[in-house]
């Protein structure tokens, strides 16, 4: 089964708490969604934290700090894991392989509109399990089989974007 992470960055500000979110560049398939930073796990990757690790720092320049794993979902032959790591909240612009870095207020909800299909299930997850992130306390985890045509467009787009067919 090939394996996926996904790193969602938080910062706690005044009360209120964010998501960093980004684009991949123009021209990959999953450009002009928003999503969390990640990729594929690869052989050389001691553990699928440690392949977190590595994109969040490909993708966006910073460390994971405070890791929280959040769950999985799998669909045929793919299994993403979710990850939610703090961040401080600085402008981080456009960087080598996201564009449009932006932080979004976990209030609101019209940026999920911008997300692939099914992300909204996982910001309110995020939403519903924030507290205990912040608090240090155990978080409910997920684990999602995934079928539909909804889920099947997203994984196409995904295939495209890592070069399968």
């Amino acid at each position: 089964m090939k394996q996926f992470t996904v790193v969602f960055p938080l910062a706690r500000v005044e009360g209120m708490d964010y998501i960093l979110l980004g684009e991949q560049k123009p021209g990959k398939p999953l450009a002009g969604y928003l999503n969390g930073y990640g990729g594929k796990v690869e052989e050389t990757d001691e553990s699928i934290l440690k392949a977190a690790e590595r994109e969040l720092d490909e993708e966006l320049g910073v460390p994971l700090e405070n890791p929280a794993y959040i769950g999985s979902i799998i669909h045929q032959t793919k299994e993403i894991f979710f990850y939610l790591a703090t961040i401080e909240y600085l402008p981080y612009g456009d960087t080598s392989e996201m564009v449009n870095n932006a932080w979004f207020s976990l209030k609101e909800r019209t940026f999920e509109d911008k997300m692939l299909p099914g992300d909204a299930e996982i910001m309110e997850h995020i939403r519903i399990n924030i507290g205990n992130y912040f608090e240090n306390r155990e978080i409910e985890q997920f684990r999602v089989i995934k079928e539909g045509i909804e889920i099947d467009e997203a994984v196409r787009e995904l295939n495209k974007s890592i070069g399968l067919k």
